[in-house]
């Protein structure tokens, strides 16, 4: 009876101790892989929002002027990743990329790009991180070509067409 008291211990303070291991780890990596839920908290007050989020007044604020600015039946541009806009801002990408991630596209995806904008050119461009972009040159050419800069706000470059007024 004690030899099998024993093995019974044995047993559950190993388990014990593994689990406690596992949560250690678990809170150990919990930084690395979760996102900091503390920042996420202003409303994104739109109504394809509700949800909080980090600088969620800025956001409302950007997507309430893209909208009252672009025309329903204009483009906008969102690169080089960030598709959310063009469904917060209802407002459709002239392109058939809804991101430019490195190595994703070859030189003539990029051709085919800029095509496919100056068909559809888009009433505004909203470049995020541009000094990280420097994967997509020829992209940046014609941004830089036929739009002109009117904003940085943090990592967000906002660009409208370089004939349009102040």
């Amino acid at each position: 009876m004690a030899d099998f008291c024993a093995k019974k211990f044995v047993k559950i303070s190993s388990s014990l101790i593994a689990a406690a291991a596992a949560v250690c780890f678990l809170c150990i990596i919990r930084p690395v892989v979760l996102p900091d839920l503390t920042k996420m908290n202003e409303a994104l007050e739109l109504p394809r929002g509700g949800v909080r989020i980090e600088n969620g007044a800025f956001l409302t604020d950007l997507i309430r002027r893209v909208q009252s600015h672009v025309p329903p039946d204009r483009s906008i541009l969102a690169l080089p990743y960030e598709p959310m806009f063009y469904f917060l801002c209802e407002r459709r990408n002239p392109t058939r990329w809804n991101y430019l991630w490195p190595g994703d596209q070859t030189l003539d995806d990029h051709a085919t790009f800029i095509q496919q904008a100056k068909k559809d050119p888009p009433a505004v461009v909203l470049l995020n991180n541009e000094k990280q972009a420097t994967y997509i040159p020829a992209i940046l050419d014609y941004v830089h070509h036929e739009y002109r800069l009117v904003q940085n706000v943090s990592s967000l470059s906002i660009y409208v067409p370089a004939q349009s007024g102040p």
